[in-house]
């Protein structure tokens, strides 16, 4: 018999599901309410399914930076740009677990109807190369 979801049991689950659709970091969850990254990740994935339809709280973060992007590649400082974007594949990530669609496919989607955040992007995924090489 399969075992209960501890996080689904919890009774500060709202709160829980709340901080990962948020995007909060699992273990800095784990830590606030008592419980494992493990159980948080599986939660995270089989319950909650955030990957699965584009869960709107990840999109609009994704937009938000953006449009951050595009703000702090105009001021020179790609850097902070590239930072924010590393954080939210981290993030996405975690929150995704296996299965799920690569970030990349998952960001081209989420940004379909925001032109802009998907040209500052794309100049920050330039400037990332040209770094490299």
């Amino acid at each position: 018999m399969p075992r209960a979801c501890t996080i689904c049991a919890h009774p500060l689950r709202e709160y829980v599901d709340q901080q990962l659709r948020r995007g909060t970091v699992l273990r800095i969850i784990a830590q606030r309410y008592r419980t494992t990254f493990s159980a948080l990740q599986r939660h995270a994935t089989r319950h909650l399914r955030l990957h699965r339809k584009g869960d709107s709280e990840l999109a609009r973060r994704i937009h938000e930076i953006g449009r951050y992007t595009l703000r702090v590649l105009d001021e020179g400082n790609p850097f902070l740009a590239l930072r924010a974007m590393q954080r939210l594949e981290r993030e996405y990530e975690q929150l995704a677990g296996p299965g799920a669609m690569p970030f990349e496919e998952f960001l081209s989607q989420s940004l379909a109807g925001y032109p802009d955040a998907r040209e500052a992007l794309g100049h920050l995924q330039r400037w990332a190369r040209s770094q490299d090489g």
